[in-house]
């Protein structure tokens, strides 16, 4: 929770124009790099609209700087492209020169009300119920000389020391959740309890789009696949009618160059031309064949031949049984 009375809104320069990062965390690299680097990545994802690649742009800077110059200018150009920066108090922090020389520089150019406290570690005490600043001499996890006299009333602060010491900084903690959820509610502007039904509610929407899109990639592999087929069946076709025609152009003149032509194309497709093709240039190969007999044999409802296929067994509707002598 914010650990104070109420939000103390200073008068500071007209709203920004949107910056490229939303966030900077100004932070001790000693006491709370692995807090940092979780808040980072968190702010990065939560409440992500499933279209976007991600929900905000946290500057986090992982190098300790020695302070020079190189770090002024790092400095300030890395906080001139941010909206908010979220610091992480504790006694390490507020006694760290670079972290000394964001926070000036952010009360120099922007609205405290821009500055989120997260409290990390050691003490942070306000002067009274009626006081106008930090109690300093209690005070340890904050810096005193860019912060001091700069609050005309107490100032909300979120209260991470419990996400700080949690070994799994992940949502699925519930320090953790707390702890995060106190500061990106202040960030998006929304209470925590919108907060977090927004993220449910875009963590549903990508569900639902993850699941539709996997499902029109198997439907367009599946197309795709059927398209093949059909374009292999038919370049299979063509081929085998080329070949069946050419079987049957030379037939007249050379049966067995036809049937070689003609089972070549039944190899891709066994039935159409090519099969009509073979069994013609079979038929002429074989020359004339013997005179079949016919006969008529009315209501026969069973046949059978005889072992040796002599004779054949005929039954009709009556019962009636008749052989045939196969000769």
């Amino acid at each position: 929770m914010f650990g104070a009375r109420a939000a103390a809104a200073e008068v500071g320069p007209p709203p920004l124009a949107p910056q490229p990062y939303r966030v900077f965390i100004s932070y001790s690299h000693r006491a709370d790099a692995a807090l940092a680097e979780a808040l980072a990545a968190t702010l990065t994802r939560f409440a992500r609209p499933w279209w976007a690649p991600r929900a905000m742009k946290v500057f986090l800077d992982k190098t300790s700087m020695a302070s020079d110059d190189s770090l002024a200018r790092s400095i300030q150009n890395g906080l001139a492209r941010c909206e908010w920066l979220l610091l992480l108090a504790c006694p390490e922090s507020a006694s760290s020169p670079w972290v000394q020389q964001e926070i000036a520089w952010w009360v120099a150019n922007r609205p405290l009300a821009r500055l989120v406290i997260a409290h990390t570690g050691g003490t942070i005490a306000w002067h009274g119920i009626d006081g106008d600043d930090f109690d300093w001499t209690a005070t340890d996890a904050l810096p005193a000389e860019p912060l001091r006299n700069r609050f005309a009333r107490e100032p909300l602060w979120a209260d991470l020391r419990a996400a700080a010491a949690a070994k799994r900084k992940r949502l699925g903690d519930a320090d953790y959740r707390a702890g995060f959820l106190n500061v990106a509610a202040r960030i998006h502007g929304v209470s925590k309890d919108a907060l977090w039904n927004l993220e449910r509610g875009e963590q549903r929407v990508r569900v639902v789009v993850a699941v539709a899109a996997l499902l029109a990639i198997v439907a367009f592999v599946l197309v795709a696949r059927n398209q093949r087929r059909i374009s292999d069946e038919r370049d299979e076709n063509i081929d085998s009618i080329n070949l069946g025609a050419k079987a049957l152009r030379v037939l007249p003149s050379d049966p067995m160059l036809a049937a070689q032509i003609a089972l070549a194309g039944m190899q891709p497709r066994a039935s159409g031309t090519a099969a009509n093709a073979f069994r013609a240039a079979v038929a002429a190969l074989a020359g004339p064949t013997a005179p079949s007999f016919e006969t008529a044999l009315p209501d026969a409802v069973a046949l059978a031949w005889s072992p040796q296929a002599a004779r054949l067994a005929v039954v009709d509707r009556r019962g009636t049984l008749t052989l045939l002598d196969a000769a």
